[in-house]
């Protein structure tokens, strides 16, 4: 089933704890100077992406994405930690002058 029927969109008032969902556009991309973690923004908002998940993953700035995770707050910031790499999906773009694979 997923973790589809049990996630709520993201908001800026979303609860820590909370099962959610986002996507958009990655803004930046950061991969901490500690410990390998990748950090994603997308429209200010921060999804947090730890080291062993990271390193499978092949992300750029300018990518769609759709991610579910669970809200945190970090240095009085909300944040979506994901907990797998199945959490994250690239959404494919599509122009006029490619088709999908």
């Amino acid at each position: 089933m997923g973790k589809q029927p049990f996630a709520q969109p993201f908001t800026n008032n979303s609860a820590d704890g909370e099962l959610v969902f986002f996507g958009g556009t990655i803004d930046q991309m950061i991969i901490t100077k500690n410990g390998g973690h990748m950090n994603l923004y997308i429209d200010a908002i921060t999804i947090f992406v730890p080291a062993q998940i990271a390193q499978e993953l092949t992300l750029q700035k300018g990518d769609s994405i759709t991610v579910f995770g669970v809200v945190q707050t970090y240095r009085g910031k909300k944040e979506i930690v994901i907990s797998s790499g199945k959490d994250i999906s690239v959404i494919p773009v599509y122009t006029a002058n490619n088709s999908p694979a």
